[in-house]
Protein backbone atom coordinates (compact mmCIF):
# COMPACT_ATOMS: atom_id res chain seq x y z
CA UNK A 1 0.00 0.00 0.00
CA UNK A 2 1.35 3.07 -1.17
CA UNK A 3 1.66 6.46 0.91
CA UNK A 4 -0.79 8.79 1.28
CA UNK A 5 0.32 12.19 0.21
CA UNK A 6 -2.97 13.86 0.20
CA UNK A 7 -3.58 12.97 3.73
CA UNK A 8 -0.43 14.57 5.03
CA UNK A 9 -1.91 17.83 3.34
CA UNK A 10 -4.80 17.81 4.66
CA UNK A 11 -3.22 17.18 8.22
CA UNK A 12 -1.06 20.09 7.78
CA UNK A 13 -4.02 22.34 6.47
CA UNK A 14 -5.57 21.73 9.68
CA UNK A 15 -3.05 21.79 12.09
CA UNK A 16 -2.45 25.22 9.91
CA UNK A 17 -6.27 26.72 10.90
CA UNK A 18 -5.70 25.59 14.25
CA UNK A 19 -2.42 26.91 15.06
CA UNK A 20 -1.73 29.94 12.71
CA UNK A 21 -3.42 33.07 11.72
CA UNK A 22 -3.09 36.16 8.92
CA UNK A 23 0.60 35.99 10.25
CA UNK A 24 1.26 32.52 9.80
CA UNK A 25 2.57 30.01 12.15
CA UNK A 26 1.74 30.76 16.01
CA UNK A 27 3.15 27.56 17.38
CA UNK A 28 5.51 28.95 19.81
CA UNK A 29 6.96 26.72 22.54
CA UNK A 30 5.49 26.53 25.86
CA UNK A 31 2.46 28.50 24.29
CA UNK A 32 -0.89 27.58 24.31
CA UNK A 33 -1.73 27.23 21.03
CA UNK A 34 1.96 24.95 20.59
CA UNK A 35 0.06 22.69 23.91
CA UNK A 36 -3.04 22.19 21.53
CA UNK A 37 -0.91 21.40 18.62
CA UNK A 38 0.66 18.45 20.41
CA UNK A 39 -2.89 17.66 21.67
CA UNK A 40 -3.37 17.66 18.27
CA UNK A 41 -1.30 15.13 16.80
CA UNK A 42 -1.64 13.19 19.87
CA UNK A 43 -5.50 12.40 18.77
CA UNK A 44 -4.24 12.18 15.04
CA UNK A 45 -2.33 9.71 16.02
CA UNK A 46 -4.50 8.11 18.53
CA UNK A 47 -6.08 5.37 16.34
CA UNK A 48 -2.27 3.66 15.53
CA UNK A 49 -1.25 0.95 17.56
CA UNK A 50 1.64 3.33 18.81
CA UNK A 51 3.24 3.63 22.59
CA UNK A 52 3.14 6.93 23.54
CA UNK A 53 6.28 8.37 25.95
CA UNK A 54 6.49 11.93 27.32
CA UNK A 55 10.32 12.49 27.86
CA UNK A 56 11.73 15.06 30.70
CA UNK A 57 12.26 17.17 28.51
CA UNK A 58 8.77 17.48 26.73
CA UNK A 59 9.50 15.67 23.70
CA UNK A 60 6.43 13.25 22.53
CA UNK A 61 7.79 9.79 21.35
CA UNK A 62 5.46 7.39 19.40
CA UNK A 63 6.70 4.20 18.69
CA UNK A 64 5.59 1.52 16.59
CA UNK A 65 6.87 -1.50 18.16
CA UNK A 66 8.27 -4.31 15.49
CA UNK A 67 9.51 -7.88 14.99
CA UNK A 68 13.60 -6.76 15.97
CA UNK A 69 15.40 -4.60 18.05
CA UNK A 70 16.33 -2.69 15.36
CA UNK A 71 14.98 0.89 14.37
CA UNK A 72 14.11 3.90 12.28
CA UNK A 73 13.74 7.08 13.78
CA UNK A 74 11.76 9.64 11.82
CA UNK A 75 10.75 13.00 13.13
CA UNK A 76 10.94 16.60 13.16
CA UNK A 77 9.57 19.84 15.38
CA UNK A 78 6.24 21.13 16.19
CA UNK A 79 7.29 24.30 17.74
CA UNK A 80 7.58 27.53 15.32
CA UNK A 81 8.98 30.68 14.97
CA UNK A 82 6.24 33.40 15.69
CA UNK A 83 4.91 33.68 12.69
CA UNK A 84 6.63 31.20 10.77
CA UNK A 85 6.10 29.44 7.43
CA UNK A 86 2.36 27.39 7.82
CA UNK A 87 4.83 24.21 7.48
CA UNK A 88 7.47 25.65 9.92
CA UNK A 89 8.59 22.06 11.74
CA UNK A 90 5.25 20.15 11.32
CA UNK A 91 5.82 19.15 7.56
CA UNK A 92 8.83 16.57 8.67
CA UNK A 93 6.53 15.54 12.14
CA UNK A 94 3.55 15.32 9.85
CA UNK A 95 5.54 13.19 7.08
CA UNK A 96 6.63 10.90 9.31
CA UNK A 97 3.32 10.83 10.88
CA UNK A 98 2.14 9.55 7.58
CA UNK A 99 4.94 6.75 7.06
CA UNK A 100 4.15 5.16 10.10
CA UNK A 101 0.38 4.93 9.54
CA UNK A 102 1.42 4.00 5.93
CA UNK A 103 3.64 1.11 8.08
CA UNK A 104 0.94 0.25 11.27
CA UNK A 105 -1.37 -0.20 7.93
CA UNK A 106 0.73 -3.47 7.05
CA UNK A 107 0.61 -5.46 10.17
CA UNK A 108 3.89 -5.42 12.73
CA UNK A 109 6.92 -4.33 10.97
CA UNK A 110 10.03 -5.78 10.91
CA UNK A 111 11.73 -3.02 12.70
CA UNK A 112 10.38 -0.55 15.34
CA UNK A 113 9.13 2.62 13.37
CA UNK A 114 9.80 5.81 15.40
CA UNK A 115 11.40 6.47 18.13
CA UNK A 116 14.21 4.16 19.42
CA UNK A 117 13.17 1.18 18.02
CA UNK A 118 10.96 -0.20 14.84
CA UNK A 119 8.87 2.31 13.48
CA UNK A 120 9.27 5.18 15.78
CA UNK A 121 8.49 9.11 15.20
CA UNK A 122 9.21 11.80 17.79
CA UNK A 123 7.73 15.72 17.97
CA UNK A 124 10.56 17.08 19.89
CA UNK A 125 9.98 20.11 21.81
CA UNK A 126 11.66 23.38 21.30
CA UNK A 127 13.25 23.07 18.53
CA UNK A 128 12.49 26.62 17.70
CA UNK A 129 13.82 28.59 21.12
CA UNK A 130 13.15 32.08 20.01
CA UNK A 131 12.70 33.85 23.89
CA UNK A 132 15.74 32.35 25.13
CA UNK A 133 19.17 33.64 24.41
CA UNK A 134 20.66 30.02 23.90
CA UNK A 135 19.04 27.48 21.67
CA UNK A 136 18.13 24.25 23.75
CA UNK A 137 18.82 20.78 22.88
CA UNK A 138 15.26 20.40 20.56
CA UNK A 139 15.88 18.06 17.78
CA UNK A 140 19.22 16.99 18.55
CA UNK A 141 17.92 15.17 21.20
CA UNK A 142 17.94 11.96 19.54
CA UNK A 143 21.75 12.26 18.06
Amino acid sequence: MPLDPSRAVTRLEELRSLTGDEDGAQRVAWTDTWAKGRAWLAESLSDLPLEVERDEAGNDWYTLRGDSDRAVLLGGHMDSVPNGGWLDGCLNVLGAAEVLRRIAEEGTPPATTGTRSTATRSAPSCSEATWTPCRTAGGSTAA
